[in-house]
């Protein structure tokens, strides 16, 4: 509970907070003509932020990791220096002005709130723009590769057939009625255990009566409904994306799912399409991945999958 604890005080919604109340503390003691207090306020607040864009698993993990890092931290450079010479330049101004002195430190500090907005923005926009979406990761870089095409793979599952013709990996995932149970539901688990640095890439489509489509990772899985409309990525009941709407293109009845997991980050992709990610609150051991069937509860149901493979990075 207290590294789920330090996780959540860590996460950006938190460390966003005091950065921007750093910041506003900053424009109140500079209006308030106290300039180095104000500037113990502006460095806490960039020195901050920079703390936690630096240790942030995206930034970390990136393919241009110190490309990106370098921007941000020359952004951040920037805009104290801006911040501290705005600062010491508003003291240093004249006070004999029409403009009464409360007057003026009122219209000074709205401008400069204003200036910190918008060069906030400009950060953000320049981080985003060469951070970019998410892409699926370089299989041709991995240690191991795993592709499953016999049903011996698989841990032992009287619900899951084989059903290839032709191309080997083709496989029926069954899941009985349960009438007294909102759905039913099925597994298919691989025999095989698989890090937490892993890409996972699957063909799946619906047959008859189901209700989600699932791709299992470590501690995590990745859900689509049945008519691959919407999505959702879950580790827990506190902790789950909640049910998003799928805006990649979409084949029917047959789509890719894929999870880049890299311990407790989760990017989710839909036909090589980054739709999401989820930060784990654990951290997961290593183990199986699989693949989920959630059926109508009355009805059972039925799904098709194929050329599950897997990556370790």
């Amino acid at each position: 509970m207290e590294g789920t604890l330090i996780q959540r005080i860590w996460s950006w919604g938190c460390v966003g907070a005091v950065t921007l109340f750093l910041l506003a503390a900053g424009i109140s003691f500079m209006t308030s003509r106290h300039p180095y207090i104000a500037d113990l306020f502006f460095v806490g607040g960039g020195v901050l932020f920079l703390a936690k864009f630096l240790s942030w698993e995206l930034s970390r993990e990136h393919a241009q990791k110190k490309r990106v890092q370098g921007i941000a931290g020359l952004l951040t450079l920037l805009l104290l220096i801006g911040a501290l010479y705005g600062n010491h330049n508003y003291m240093n101004r004249p006070t004999n002005d029409v403009i009464s002195r409360p007057q003026m430190a009122n219209s000074q500090s709205y401008a400069s709130l204003n200036q910190v907005r918008e060069l906030l923005e400009r950060v953000t926009a320049v981080i985003e723009e060469n951070i970019g979406t998410p892409m699926p990761p370089d299989i041709s870089k991995a240690k191991s590769s795993t592709y499953i095409n016999s049903i011996n793979q698989f841990e032992a599952n009287d619900r899951l057939s084989d059903v290839s013709t032709i191309v080997p990996g083709y496989f029926e995932l069954y899941s009985p009625p349960i009438p007294t149970a909102l759905y039913g539901f099925s597994d298919a688990i691989t025999k095989k255990p698989f890090s937490t640095h892993y890409y996972a890439s699957v063909r799946m489509a619906p047959v008859q009566n189901v209700q989600t489509l699932e791709l299992i990772g470590r501690g995590v899985c990745f859900a689509v409904d049945a008519t691959w409309t919407k999505f959702f990525i879950y580790e827990s009941e506190e902790n789950w994306t909640n049910w998003r709407f799928i805006k990649v293109e979409k084949e029917q009845p047959i789509n890719t799912l894929s999870i880049d997991q890299r311990g407790r980050i989760v990017r989710a992709f839909i036909n090589n399409k980054y739709v999401g990610s989820l930060t784990l609150l654990r951290k997961p051991p290593k183990g199986p991945i699989g693949i989920r069937l959630k059926g109508n509860a009355l009805l059972g149901g039925r799904l098709h999958f194929q050329k599950l493979s897997l990556w370790e990075f």
